[in-house]
């Protein structure tokens, strides 16, 4: 009795594998929109690894990051945000953020 509660307890990896497939292959039929939604989901993380390095190796360049300010200074007077162009007009206040 022992080996029998054994083998139905803990059964072998290879069995595991053969249950899963046959499962995996019966929702496919009877529900595929479950099956397929998974199979999209397991693609993602997966896609990570594969996708960057097939993107240099196609020659594809990222382009420039953009950039988080307005070129040149901002100037904070009382409840106006002010911007100073950079260059030649640096020390007027030129352009305001708020209107």
């Amino acid at each position: 009795m022992a080996d029998w509660v054994q083998i139905y307890v803990t059964p072998s990896p290879a069995l595991l594998f053969l249950t899963n497939t046959i499962v995996q292959r019966r929702m496919s039929h009877e529900q595929p929109v479950f099956f397929y939604s998974l199979v999209i989901g397991a693609l993602g993380p997966v896609s990570l690894l594969v996708v960057p390095p097939l993107r240099a190796k196609l020659g594809y360049k990222s382009s420039e990051p953009i950039p988080l300010s307005y070129p040149g200074e901002v100037v904070r007077q009382g409840a106006n945000f002010l911007i100073a162009r950079a260059g030649k007009l640096k020390g007027m206040m030129t352009h305001s953020v708020n209107g």
